[in-house]
């Protein structure tokens, strides 16, 4: 229960990682740039890890974290721009 709970937690940091990042770029915010690939670093290791451990269901999580992580990201840049 806890690998798949991990998993749409990595995968939610992933892809608000990769937003913020895409962000960091457009906006040219230099000193960003390391701490998102860090970042980026360890929520794809931890993606690899947990969807080699759950297997093929795992996609369904993966989704949701994506989806969810998309949304916050979304919700985030509008609110804050």
């Amino acid at each position: 229960m806890t690998a798949w709970l991990l998993l749409v937690a990595a995968s939610f940091c992933l892809v608000s990682l990769r937003a913020f990042q895409q962000l960091n770029v457009i906006h040219s915010k230099w000193l960003w740039v390391p701490f998102g690939s860090v970042g980026l670093a360890f929520a794809e290791v931890a993606v690899v890890i947990n969807v080699v451990s759950i297997g093929y269901i795992a996609i369904l999580f993966v989704a949701f974290g994506g989806v969810l992580g998309c949304w916050t990201s979304m919700y985030l840049h509008k609110k804050f721009r």
